[in-house]
Parts: structure tokens; sequence; C-alpha cells
């Protein structure tokens, strides 16, 4: 599972307290369906991230950090809170190192709704 799954979860749960991650997300996936679309080549979707999504990533840490001791530990946002801070760098490296991060374009990653973005550095073999 995913970080984005465990938002959407707690907002279909009724907190809307997660549509703000959810919003965030979907804002990074325009970044890069944006440069897909466009067949931009990776250099430069390196650079559209560090300008675009960089920004948002930031956003979403800072909500992430203010609103973690304010949640009650058991509460379904709690745990989807601690997925996020225990992976932040999994789920950020894509915005460092875009050239060697490429972003699989399979339909059944975007079409089940999946982090595709993040897809690829979640699975990346680790040294």
């Amino acid at each position: 599972m995913h970080a984005r799954r465990f938002f959407e979860r707690v907002l279909q749960s009724g907190d809307v307290r997660a549509a703000l991650p959810m919003r965030s997300y979907k804002s990074l996936y325009d970044v890069e369906r944006r440069a897909t679309d466009v067949g931009v080549p990776l250099a430069e979707r390196t650079r559209r991230r560090q300008v675009e999504s960089v920004p948002l990533r930031e956003e979403l840490r800072r909500w992430v950090l203010h609103i973690t001791p304010t949640v009650p530990p058991s509460s379904p946002l709690r745990k989807a809170l601690r997925y996020v801070q225990a992976r932040w760098l999994s789920l950020t490296v894509f915005t460092i190192d875009g050239p060697s991060r490429s972003i699989p374009a399979r339909s059944s990653d975007r079409s089940a709704g999946s982090p595709w973005p993040f897809r690829a550095v979640m699975r990346a073999p680790r040294g």
C-alpha cells in the first residue's frame, strides 16, 4: 500500500483532514502527467520536478509535521501520517534524482489510481 492510499481511505471514512494530502498527491501527478503528455526529456522532467513538485512536496511535509501531534495515535489518519514520515525519503527521491528514476507509464498503474510517480522509487533496488 502506498501513502496516497492511506489518505484516500481516511478521506473515504469521512475525515476531511485527509483532503489536503490528496490534493497534494493529485498536483504531483499532474506535474508528471503534463511532462509525459508532451514527451519531455528526463533532464527537463527533473527541472520541472524541482520547480513544480518540490514546493508541493514541501507543503505536504509541513502539513504532516504540523498535524501529527494533534491526531490521536490510534486513528487511521495517524497511521497514514506515520507511514509518510517513515518513508519520506523514498516518497520524495524522484524530485532529487529524476534522470535515474524513470516513471513507469503502465496503464494499469494509472487506471488503478496508484501513485505511479512513486512506484519506481518504492521498488528501486537497495544498495
